[in-house]
């Protein structure tokens, strides 16, 4: 088995002649033009690549500009790997784009891509999903966690389903607003806690910090590039097996080596060369849900009053349930759509068990 880390939530994994690239957000800037790719991105060739598998639809992951940039003559080659969600609105997406496969995988279930390559897909809360890779024959296992925030019951439930990990991809560091100047709200912080936990819970042989190679580049919310997690100060933790990768880096299963102080002094470089854009025009309007969601991931939305009226991590409840509700996870306007949404709740009801009655115990995630 061998990966090639490729920039920010995206990694090429090779295993059994087949190769997977995860969410390759590979050019632009996303949300409202608020994020940057800290460092240039490094994709295989496409022509060797054979599957693509979206985690779901947020612009660092889904990117149209990346998937657009695919020669047509791979478009209708490769075969594009996402969750049976409620909603077909991301396959409907994959498919105008010029893709000619796309292949929804069955929630919390191994599922054979070939004979000896399978993959476990799961959902979590209404959009964020994982992917597990195996190699069936050595019994290597890798676990992309990336975006996913899961509670210590719910961890132990995805290892008690997948077995042994021996490589874990998760973030490790904030993908929202955490505060205004002078209230920021401790997001690296709990970012901390989850990545420790999941060591914890997993044991991985090895884990490979990612999805948080981003920077705020714009003047109304680069005030959080001071707040992050870098790979400087997780490594200060020392926690076990943790190592970095920089884009072009590649791992296999049979040297099993990094070179994590040479990918952390080039991210040193990076972080010391940021490209802040000045204040944009206004926004006249946008659509509500997505100008929600987009508003609250750029650091342009939520207010420290919010939590002082008693609102969960500075969440208005209300638009909270906006947010959630504008990803189609609730579709009974026709048979079909009544049909999927009760697929994808009933597949998750394992780890939604463990999401509250981790909740009861006290065990809840720090940051929903």
């Amino acid at each position: 088995m061998r990966v090639r880390f490729v920039g920010h939530a995206s990694i090429a994994i090779e295993c059994q002649n087949q190769v997977i690239l995860c969410d390759p957000w590979l050019v632009g800037k996303v949300f409202n033009n608020s994020w940057a790719l800290l460092s240039p991105s490094s994709p295989p060739a496409f022509s060797t690549v054979d599957y693509i598998w979206i985690s779901h639809e947020h612009p660092d992951h889904l990117s149209f500009p990346s998937l657009k940039g695919i020669p047509d003559s791979d478009k209708s080659r490769i075969k594009v790997l996402y969750q049976r969600h409620a909603s077909p609105r991301v396959v409907d997406s994959i498919l105008k784009l010029g893709f000619s496969h796309v292949i929804e995988l069955p929630q919390y279930r191994w599922f054979r891509l070939g004979r000896d390559l399978e993959v476990f897909c799961g959902s979590v809360w209404s959009m964020d999903s994982f992917l597990a890779v195996r190699d069936r024959i050595s019994k290597e296992c890798l676990l992309n966690l990336n975006d996913c925030v899961l509670n210590v019951d719910q961890l132990r439930y995805i290892k008690h389903r997948i077995g042994n990990v021996s490589m874990l991809f998760t973030q490790f560091s904030f993908a929202q607003w955490v505060g205004n100047d002078c209230d920021e709200d401790h997001g690296a912080e709990r970012k901390i806690e989850q990545l420790t936990q999941q060591i914890e819970v997993f044991k991985p042989e090895f884990t490979v910090p990612t999805a948080s190679f981003v920077y705020f580049c714009n003047e109304e919310n680069c005030r959080m590039n001071h707040w992050m997690n870098t790979p400087d100060s997780i490594a200060r933790l020392k926690l076990k097996g943790v190592n970095f990768m920089y884009p072009g880096d590649e791992w296999d299963s049979d040297s099993r080596t990094f070179e994590d102080m040479q990918a952390r002094e080039r991210y040193r470089a990076d972080y010391a060369n940021l490209q802040i854009d000045p204040t944009p025009d206004p926004v006249v309007t946008f659509a509500f849900p997505w100008g929600l969601n987009t508003a609250l991931s750029s650091g342009m939305f939520r207010d420290r009053q919010f939590a002082e009226k008693g609102w969960k991590n500075g969440w208005s409840p209300f638009f909270k349930w906006q947010i959630r509700l504008s990803t189609e996870v609730f579709r009974f306007t026709d048979v079909k759509g009544s049909l999927r949404t009760i697929n994808f709740w009933w597949r998750k009801k394992g780890v939604k068990f463990f999401q509250y009655t981790g909740t009861l115990r006290g065990v809840g995630v720090a940051d929903e």
